[in-house]
């Protein structure tokens, strides 16, 4: 896993999709039973409000990435709109701060 490889401390996957989500958590276990997990310890979440709803998170991250589903986002105004919320809620610490739409 890259997040692995780099020496991420600290990794929150969220997805629309239970399925994805739960594959990812497999990965991750399958990683710490090969004694290859590192420092890095990571929690997923899988949540129908991405784009949707608010969403607050309790603490701050230095990066936040979009892997494989910015477009999903453009399906509508309102969604897009709520997508820019997030980020307004969500601010970065300004001086290690950075983040990566793909």
């Amino acid at each position: 896993m890259k997040w692995i490889d780099s020496k991420i401390k600290y990794v929150k996957g969220i997805d629309l999709s239970p399925g994805e989500i739960e594959e990812a958590n497999q990965r991750y276990q399958r990683t710490i039973s090969e004694g290859r997990a590192g420092v890095t310890k990571c929690e997923f979440l899988d949540t129908p409000n991405l784009g949707i709803a608010d969403w607050k998170e309790a603490q701050e991250y230095d990066v936040i990435t979009c892997m494989f589903a910015l477009h999903y986002f453009f399906v509508s105004e309102a969604a897009l709109k709520q997508v820019r919320e997030m980020f307004i809620q969500n601010p970065f610490p300004r001086e290690t701060s950075a983040a990566a739409l793909f």
